[in-house]
């Protein structure tokens, strides 16, 4: 189906997954969204046909819809300028421009297939083509710079590590503990999408009252959603290890883990460094009213 330039893949694991995998770490979280949809009735796009491969010498580009929850995330986009910068400014900047016209022909073409929908937030937008959206026309929740963790730059563990393990259980959090950790998060979190999280908490091997010290979530499409260390517990490594053993269970299936750290969070920056995290490109949430789509 075509509209627009824009194509719906009903089987984007065979039309687009193979594209968007060439170009891990920088689609990682999109990779992830069309290889495991985030809902039933998930759509997925992209400005090629199913029947043809991408262009190699032009842009082209991948989005996600969820049409059914309403989730912390209803859209996920990537252009593949994201990963294949040159080294000419003006080069870049009619690139990323013409990524941007892509990414106004995908919300047109949502505005008119879900006419329900009055705004759509955006997740992890790259930087360079949240600049183009006029003030006006949505609002930004800020930006953040990505980093990807892989199990082959996850360094090996320091000496403290069997001090750690010999004073604290790793184990999945339960029910119980996620009001606080939505409490405690900086972006705002659902608890049942947290439920169904993959997660890790330290909890005290001597204490009877089950209460993380320090804890590690991440989501179906593989970022780090939520990290954090009670100030009675920091200063002796438990988030770094409990974020390790995190991505421990994660690289067993998964190539890449991704988190997204505000670039005033040094604490936060130090901690994915020590991990052997490396910066991709700054990234933005974005929330866009769909009222001004469907009057042009």
């Amino acid at each position: 189906m075509m509209d627009d330039n824009v194509y719906i893949h009903l089987d984007a694991t065979t039309s687009i997954l193979p594209h968007l995998k060439a170009h891990l770490p920088h689609a990682s979280t999109e990779s992830y969204v069309v290889e495991v949809p985030p809902a039933p009735n998930s759509t997925v796009l992209a400005t090629f046909p199913p029947t043809k491969s991408p262009p190699d010498s032009s842009v082209w580009a991948a989005g996600v819809l969820e049409v059914t929850d309403v989730p912390e995330t209803e859209f996920w986009f990537w252009s593949s300028v994201e990963s294949a910068p040159t080294k000419e400014r003006d080069e870049d900047e009619e690139r990323f421009r013409t990524a941007y016209a892509q990414f106004e022909q995908m919300l047109k073409f949502i505005s008119r297939k879900h006419p329900e929908k009055e705004t759509l937030t955006i997740c992890s937008l790259h930087s360079s083509i949240a600049s183009y959206i006029p003030i006006s026309f949505g609002r930004h929740l800020g930006t953040w710079t990505k980093l990807a963790f892989s199990k082959d730059f996850l360094p090996p563990p320091s000496s403290y590590v069997q001090d750690i393990e010999s004073k604290y259980n790793f184990e999945r959090m339960g029910m119980e503990d996620l009001d606080e950790v939505v409490q405690t998060s900086t972006v705002p979190r659902n608890k049942e999408t947290l439920a169904r999280a993959s997660n890790t908490g330290a909890y005290p091997r001597s204490s009877e009252e089950r209460c993380a010290q320090a804890w590690c979530f991440i989501s179906k499409d593989g970022d780090i959603s939520s990290v954090y260390v009670r100030p009675e517990a920091r200063g002796i490594g438990l988030g770094k290890e409990t974020v390790r053993k995190e991505l421990e269970k994660e690289f067993v299936n998964r190539k890449f883990v991704v988190a997204h750290v505000s670039s005033t969070n040094t604490a936060s920056l130090r901690l994915c460094q020590s991990l052997g995290a490396r910066r991709v490109f700054d990234v933005t949430w974005v929330i866009i009213p769909m009222s001004r789509y469907r009057e042009n």
